[in-house]
């Protein structure tokens, strides 16, 4: 769990806390449900520190439902965070990708890009880009993009030092200005 996920979760806590509060329940009790909700949200109760981002997402739904229950919107974009971390982790690649990708057009860039990170997925997982759905996954193949991306724009600004100072030394050479 991040430092952010933590703060996330204990101020949804005490509004979680307050309602009970509100609701008639003691402090003490109000305490002691917290790890109600998280049976009720896991099947099983679980420390907040081990939660994986699926248990994080079931836990804050139950709070929420609990602190605000006629607020289904609020509900619904919680169940809703799996997909969207999906999402934002996949929009990720491609954008790692097009950083050093290029094709003739916008959809020969995307066909190479997809074809790169194709054979990455294949050689890791044995599955092509579009199957992978895992966000661990998704996460180490953002990161070796992101690595890929990295280097290679390295070259490309080294190749460019290089020709610049080429130019400019044949220009002396050639007691030519700029």
């Amino acid at each position: 769990m991040t430092p952010a996920q933590n703060a996330l979760y204990w101020r949804e806590w005490q509004k979680t806390r307050a309602r009970l509060i509100s609701d008639g329940h003691t402090k003490e009790q109000a305490d002691a449900k917290r790890h109600a909700l998280h049976v009720r949200a896991l099947g099983r109760d679980k420390s907040h520190t081990a939660f994986n981002n699926r248990d994080f997402d079931a836990v804050l739904g139950v709070f929420r439902a609990t602190y605000d229950d006629a607020n289904l919107d609020a509900q619904l974009r919680q169940l809703d965070q799996p997909e969207e971390r999906r999402r934002a982790l996949i929009n990720k690649c491609w954008e790692h990708a097009r950083a050093f990708i290029h094709g003739e057009n916008q959809s020969h860039t995307d066909y190479l890009c997809d074809a790169y990170m194709t054979g990455i997925t294949k050689r890791m997982w044995g599955k092509a880009f579009y199957e992978v759905k895992d966000e661990r996954e998704l996460g180490q193949l953002s990161g070796i993009l992101a690595k890929h991306a990295s280097r290679e724009l390295a070259k490309q600004r080294k190749a460019h030092a290089d020709k610049v100072a080429a130019e400019e030394r044949r220009a002396r050479e050639e007691d030519l200005p700029f």
